[in-house]
């Protein structure tokens, strides 16, 4: 990713799920520790949910082109 953290809004990547909008970071109890997601709405349908700590180590990346241009 770049120096700018992922925003809501934003559209991005995930290599084995494709293109989608970030909806926003939402926080959940994992085995007593709070653990951030990324919610992100995929171009072909379904919310896919991507722990922020291994965001990049996962492949999401933020869209350089706009996602109409790159489809």
């Amino acid at each position: 990713m770049n120096n700018r953290p992922l925003e809501a809004g934003d559209q991005v990547f995930h290599p084995t799920y494709g293109f989608g909008t970030l909806e926003g970071v939402t926080t959940r109890d994992e085995a007593g520790q709070p653990q951030q997601y990324y919610g992100v709405r995929l171009s072909d349908g379904g919310v896919l949910s991507v722990p922020v700590a291994r965001a990049e180590s996962l492949g999401l990346r933020r869209v350089v082109n706009s996602l109409k241009s790159t489809l």
